[in-house]
């Protein structure tokens, strides 16, 4: 996790505010008072902690009737609706932990108000992960009551995630009122926190302590405000108000709402691009595959002695070199011209196969008769660089099936 950032935020973001970061083994202490704008540097790769005003922050209980954290955020307005001044429809709720109790803790703060804090914040460069306010933060004990006293506000912690904030001058009339409600829990012990001059209430807090006989412990808080809340600073029990629609799911879903139809329909222009590739691919890989059949198809028939195909089209590109070259003086392409005048000549003669390796051109033909054979080998052997070899010559339907080799004679 990273190094906290603690922001004690002005009532009036345009007045001065106060930061501090605790020193870490990497980072030394950093503390300032100032414009926001002149803390964000300080905060760059730490997390933001900002305690807001307590008097803007009203703390109470509700009991809703589900524990989806979703539809409690949804009910708890209509729970609370009673106990409240202004609309509903004004305020931001967020919840805090119900540990276990019935009723879960419910901070309630100004929605406009908290408008203006968000949109102040990242004005100012500050990006915060938890905005709680300062009543939760102050020291708390089991049995024992917490009071900060400011001139402005008196800010009381009485529970865990329970408190309230009232005027200076009021904090003795109140806390009277609360200690005599047969329904409150008396505390064991009073703590008075006083970090600026507020002589008016120390007096009537002493008096009340005395009368309801109950121990109070004072203390001058000479670090100031921030300090003691940032050593008293729990996560568990300081109610974030970045919840609901100020939670940063929320405002990233808020800023990618108006571009979702849009990236629907590039996913599915992508989609169909992809598909129709996938297509073309699949429809040329089988025109391919085709293809190198009709070829090896065409090599086999052109050279029916070829026993391992491996690459028809290089095969037969070798094989067309050797015809070009001829493997000697004389390709075969020559030889069949030398020997075409002759074959010509023999009525009847009809080609079944040719073949041509190792300077030699084999026939495979058909003719008339045997007489029809011998006049063509003494065509063919009439030339003076040619010779001549009948292979084989066999009747069948009347007509005599013969091989002839031609080969050039060597010199």
């Amino acid at each position: 996790m990273r190094d906290p950032f603690f922001l004690l935020i002005p009532d009036d973001l345009s007045a001065p505010a106060h930061w501090y970061a605790p020193a870490t083994a990497e980072r030394p202490e950093v503390s300032g008072t100032g414009a926001l704008a002149e803390a964000a540097p300080a905060a760059t790769g730490r997390r933001v902690v900002g305690f807001i005003p307590a008097n803007h922050v009203l703390i109470s209980r509700a009991a809703l009737p589900t524990r989806n954290r979703q539809r409690m955020l949804m009910a708890v307005p209509y729970a609370l609706e009673e106990q409240l001044i202004s609309d509903v429809d004004t305020l931001h709720f967020a919840l805090g932990r119900s540990a276990g109790s019935d009723l879960v803790p419910v901070a309630v703060v100004d929605a406009a108000r908290m408008q203006t804090w968000r949109d102040g914040l990242r004005a100012a460069g500050l990006d915060p992960e938890a905005l709680t306010p300062e009543t939760l933060s102050l020291p708390w004990e089991t049995d024992t009551w917490s009071v900060l006293v400011t001139p402005a506000n008196a800010v009381l912690r009485t529970g865990a995630q329970a408190g309230l904030a009232v005027d200076t001058d009021n904090i003795g009339a109140v806390l009277r009122s609360m200690l005599s409600d047969p329904a409150t829990a008396r505390p064991q012990r009073l703590r008075v926190y006083t970090c600026a001059q507020a002589p008016a209430a120390q007096p009537a807090l002493a008096e009340l302590a005395q009368e309801f006989a109950i121990p109070m412990e004072s203390d001058a808080c000479e670090d100031g405000v921030l300090r003691l809340l940032t050593g008293n600073y729990r996560a568990d029990d300081a109610i974030n108000l970045l919840q609901g629609r100020f939670s940063r799911t929320e405002q990233l879903s808020r800023l990618w709402r108006p571009w979702r139809a849009t990236a629907v329909l590039a996913g599915i222009w992508l989609l169909a691009v992809y598909a129709t590739n996938v297509m073309s691919y699949t429809r040329l890989t089988g025109i391919h595959q085709d293809l190198q059949e009709q070829v090896e198809q065409l090599y086999r028939q052109t050279f029916p002695d070829a026993r391992n195909v491996v690459d028809p089209r290089a095969q037969m590109e070798h094989h067309l070199a050797q015809l070009q070259s001829g493997g000697g003086s004389a390709g075969f392409l020559e030889l069949i011209s030398t020997a075409a005048p002759a074959l010509r000549a023999v009525p009847g003669l009809e080609i079944e196969n040719l073949r041509g390796q190792e300077g030699e051109l084999e026939l495979e033909m058909s003719l008339n008769d045997l007489q029809a054979l011998d006049q063509l080998k003494q065509r063919l052997s009439a030339a003076p660089n040619l010779a001549v070899e009948i292979v084989s010559a066999t009747s069948r339907d009347g007509k005599v099936a013969g091989r002839l080799k031609i080969r050039y004679k060597s010199t």
